[in-house]
Parts: structure tokens; C-alpha cells; sequence
């Protein structure tokens, strides 16, 4: 395989491309590979995929947003789809940083249930964007935040309407994505997966067990694992500097594999 070609970032579940912001910054210099991000559909003012949702299509959406041998990094349903698109076109990733990925072995109601109560409860409109900032900033989800992160949400995580800005990603959309999370075959099927993989999980997630990182990293032929401390769920939000450091030593780690240094 050539040089890698890009690092594409995927994000989570009712969230956009502009979350991605600070780790965009932290990976740009001299011998960086260039960054992609993106919104799914759904999400970032998208059109919303027809019902039934499935999965698949955010994994189909990666195959249309990257390029072959990127290093894929995603967050939630971003790694999950991340991982699907590398199933769907084998070989598309030189690399991959999964930051607690949807693929659980079995469907667990006590997890999803939550989440779409939570979401259908969102306040999805708001007078502009900077009462919309302030109010995300109220709440305990986004206090460990990076400022960053929080702009890059606020920037393309809402849409412009006539009378103020609302979610554009709806909360029924979101509520839908959730109940859907375990319509797949992704767990059974990792050991597909050729290339190098490092799972990340915080230490403190309220989604996922810390366990789960090293019992999904063992399914992968090739992958490690990092329960990072002081963080939660939203590990990339958080600690993007962190992420960033990782993502880029794997590039590095490739580099040397390739002798393109």
C-alpha cells in the first residue's frame, strides 16, 4: 500500500463534522496527511436517509467521503461505521482509531432506552446561535468540553430557520439512530479486519464499560487498546489534543512500516 493518503474523522451519533474541529487543528503540520470530516446524513443539515434506517448507509456514506488507504478514525457510530465501511470495501483503511464504537455482541434496552428518551426530551430550537451556545454550555453533558468542540457544534450542528436556529439533526431523527444500533453483524464479523486498530474508551463513560474495549480489541486481528483516564464518552470533545497525539503516532507507525520516512 502507497502512503497514506488522508485521516478521515467520523463522528457520533447526533453530533457533526465541526465537533472535529480542535483534533483538526492539533493534527495540521508539515508531513501531516490532509484531514477529512464530515457530517452523516441526518446530521449537519443533511437530508435525513428514508425509513427504515439502517446502519449500513453511514458505513456507505464513508465509502462516498474518503479515500483508499486513509487512517479512519470515529467516534460511536462513527467508528461503527468506520468499521463497516472496511467490511463493505476491504483494504479502504491503512489504519483505524475507534473511540467506544456502537458493536456490542449482544442489543442491551437499558442502554438504548435512555439515549432516545434523552434525545426526544432535547430542546431543538433556539432564537440564534448564541443563546444556543450558552445553553449547551449550562449543562453537565458538554462542562468537560473542549471550547472548540463545543464552536464546531454550534457552527454545524444547527441550521438557520426562519425565526431563530434549530438542531439539524432532529430528535426524532436521533431517537430513530439509536433504536437501530444493534441491527447489524459488525461484532461477529470483525475478524475481517486486516489492518491495525487501537479502541479507546474513558475512563469514566457512562455508555461504556471499560472491559468492553479489550473484549472488542481482542475480536480485531490486529489491535490494541486505552481506557484514558479522566475522560468520558465524549473522548474526542474532550481530550482532542490526546486523540490527536494517538492518531497521529499510528500514522507515524505506518510510515516506518512503509519506510516512507
Amino acid at each position: 500500500m502507497g502512503r497514506t493518503t488522508e485521516i478521515a474523522l467520523a463522528h457520533a451519533t447526533g453530533f457533526c463534522g465541526g465537533v472535529w474541529d480542535p483534533v483538526v487543528g492539533a493534527l495540521a503540520g508539515t508531513g501531516q496527511p490532509p484531514v477529512v470530516q464530515w457530517s452523516f446524513a441526518g446530521h449537519g443539515g443533511r437530508p435525513s436517509p428514508p425509513d427504515p434506517i439502517s446502519w449500513w448507509l453511514f458505513g456507505r456514506q464513508v465509502l462516498d467521503e474518503t479515500s483508499r488507504g486513509a487512517v479512519g478514525v470515529g467516534h460511536s457510530m462513527g467508528g461503527t461505521a468506520i468499521v463497516m465501511a472496511e467490511l463493505e470495501d476491504p483494504g479502504r483503511f491503512a489504519a483505524m482509531v475507534l473511540v467506544e464504537p456502537v458493536i456490542f455482541e449482544t442489543d442491551n434496552p437499558a442502554l438504548v432506552e435512555p439515549l432516545v428518551e434523552a434525545a426526544l426530551r432535547r430542546t431543538r430550537w433556539f432564537p440564534d446561535r448564541r443563546s444556543a451556545r450558552a445553553h449547551f454550555a449550562s449543562k453537565a453533558v458538554f462542562s468537560r468540553w473542549d471550547a472548540a468542540s463545543l464552536d464546531g457544534y454550534v457552527g454545524d450542528g444547527l441550521v438557520d430557520v426562519d425565526d431563530g436556529v434549530v438542531l439539524a439533526c432532529s430528535p426524532e431523527f436521533e431517537a430513530e439512530v439509536y433504536r437501530h444500533y444493534h441491527r447489524h453483524d459488525v461484532w461477529d464479523r470483525l475478524a475481517e479486519v486486516e489492518c491495525p486498530v487501537l479502541v479507546l474508551a474513558g475512563e469514566f463513560s457512562d455508555t461504556y464499560p471499560p472491559d468492553l474495549a479489550r473484549r472488542l480489541a481482542v475480536r480485531f486481528p490486529r489491535a490494541g487498546w486505552e481506557v484514558v483516564a479522566d475522560s468520558g464518552h465524549f473522548l474526542p470533545m474532550e481530550r482532542p489534543q490526546l486523540v490527536a497525539a494517538r492518531v497521529k503516532a499510528l500514522v507515524r507507525g505506518l510510515l516506518v512500516d512503509r519506510k516512507e520516512v
